[in-house]
């Protein structure tokens, strides 16, 4: 023991969180534990101990009955501290550095998950994000929310919801949302109807669990919401992509699927189409709720952002006219208030919500019951209906200036049409240019926008412009054209 580099395997933190006892006793605790100090090692004494490490050893004793009561040392008076002789020994490991990590890059089993894909950009520092059509939080009443939050707690009655609730989420928000969903959207239901899911990609991936054996056929659109198809890869589904046009998925290829393969679920955003934005028109919604009942399949609408339409009132969804249970429908408050609010919702027959809520609990047990009824006093006072009209009214002048931007500034490099609703704008870039090296580019100028790989590599992405204030949009769009024309004279 006293061979042993002590100085540079612990170094004691004086300002440290954790008590000087247990840096040593887990220390020492780690060295047992890499076979470095095997099974039967005597200790030095604690006077010794005290000496080397330059503390009290009064210190050293709590450190030593530490290890005693977890059993990793066995004490016996006036003989001294032995490693625990029932440790298993193991081979010994290289020395490590003081503050050197010991977690492995990859485990030494193998894994079943299908690899990791790429994720839309987020912020880093003071770019210049265009994402994939996110809000901004900057815009909703924070004062106000946390307002209510605090009410809430301050409430007597609010006790109940720091233990554990109900998998179907909270009951009050329940009940708010069913009236509320029926009186904006619609959607005739009931809290029963309705289960509370922390954002939309749990409803979506609760729901497909429920409905997908491996092998069974998926109908999706061609292209299609990144996470939608990493869900069905995921659970093995079997998947058919279904063009796109101005009228949103083309129902008649979804039939030859259903009639050449057999079909048990249909994923569609019929409102803005993620990614296109384009809106399914009213004849195809009635066409796929008929081919819904022949084929007796599952349709889950993805209506992620309902709220923010600024042509005409927003269509209503498909689940406010289907009467024989064929419709899971998903929305989420997290492009109403903010992503930070983890928050969304699936609204079924209430056997197919009884089932959802029994598996959610394997995943989770319940949500953030105090939010939950944050966001269901917002909704009772009128005021999560404020900020979604504050919201839209200055989301419409970002598209528009955005849309003015791309018109004059980059003009025969990509084409686009000015989106109804939603929060992105879908960009093709012209023949000859690539998106990959756009992206890269655009990058270095700390300017982040997708390279495409997300919409299955189609040279097109989604311009978001919710999250981003006006300059920053003019900034963004001045280097993309800076490069594109660069590239274009080449």
């Amino acid at each position: 023991m006293g061979q042993y580099p002590w100085h540079s395997l612990l170094t004691i933190e004086e300002k440290s969180a954790t008590p000087v006892y247990l840096q040593i006793a887990n220390a020492i605790i780690k060295e047992i534990q890499v076979g470095r100090m095997k099974p039967g090692t005597k200790l030095p004494g604690v006077l010794v101990t005290s000496d080397l490490l330059k503390v009290n050893k009064k210190t050293v004793e709590k450190a030593y009955s530490e290890l005693s009561l977890q059993r990793w040392i066995n004490v016996t008076p006036k003989v001294g501290a032995f490693v625990s002789k029932d440790l298993p020994d193991r081979e010994n490991r290289a020395l490590q550095s003081p503050g050197a990590f010991n977690i492995a890059e990859k485990p030494h089993f193998d894994l079943e998950g299908q690899g990791i894909f790429q994720l839309p950009p987020l912020q880093r520092g003071n770019d210049i994000v265009f994402n994939d059509g996110f809000p901004d939080g900057r815009l909703i009443d924070h004062a106000l929310v946390s307002r209510t939050y605090r009410s809430i707690v301050n409430l007597k009655s609010y006790r109940p919801l720091l233990s554990y609730t109900d998998p179907y989420g909270d009951g009050v928000l329940r009940e708010v949302l069913a009236n509320y969903l029926n009186e904006t959207r619609g959607i005739k239901c009931s809290a029963e109807n309705v289960m509370i899911t922390r954002g939309s990609q749990m409803a979506l991936y609760i729901s497909m669990m429920l409905l997908l054996k491996r092998g069974d056929v998926s109908v999706v659109s061609d292209p299609n919401y990144l996470f939608a198809d990493e869900t069905l890869s995921y659970l093995q589904s079997k998947i058919h992509k279904v063009a796109v046009d101005k009228n949103g998925i083309n129902i008649d290829k979804i039939e030859e699927v259903c009639k050449r393969d057999g079909v048990r679920l249909v994923y569609v955003t019929p409102h803005h189409h993620h990614p296109t934005t384009v809106t399914l028109s009213a004849a195809r919604r009635m066409q796929l709720l008929k081919l819904a009942e022949k084929y007796r399949f599952a349709i889950i609408e993805d209506d992620y952002d309902f709220d923010f339409h600024y042509c005409h009132n927003p269509i209503l969804p498909l689940a406010s006219v289907d009467t024989e249970g064929s419709v899971i429908y998903i929305g989420s408050f997290s492009k109403t208030v903010s992503p930070a609010f983890r928050i969304g919702y699936m609204v079924a027959s209430k056997k197919f919500i009884d089932e959802a809520a029994s598996l959610r609990k394997i995943i989770d047990f319940q949500g953030d019951a105090i939010l939950e009824r944050t966001i269901a006093q917002l909704i009772n006072q009128g005021e999560l209906q404020r900020m979604i009209r504050k919201s839209l009214k200055e989301y419409g002048k970002r598209r528009d200036y955005m849309n003015d931007l791309l018109t004059t500034e980059l003009a025969g490099a990509l084409k686009f049409d000015k989106p109804r609703g939603g929060m992105a704008i879908w960009v093709t870039l012209a023949e000859g240019l690539r998106l990959d090296e756009l992206s890269k580019a655009a990058r270095k100028q700390n300017v982040s926008i997708s390279d495409g790989r997300a919409y299955g590599n189609k040279n097109a992405f989604r311009l978001g412009f919710a999250s981003l204030e006006p300059w920053e949009i003019g900034e963004g769009i001045r280097v993309l054209r800076d490069i594109l024309m660069n590239v274009l004279k080449s």
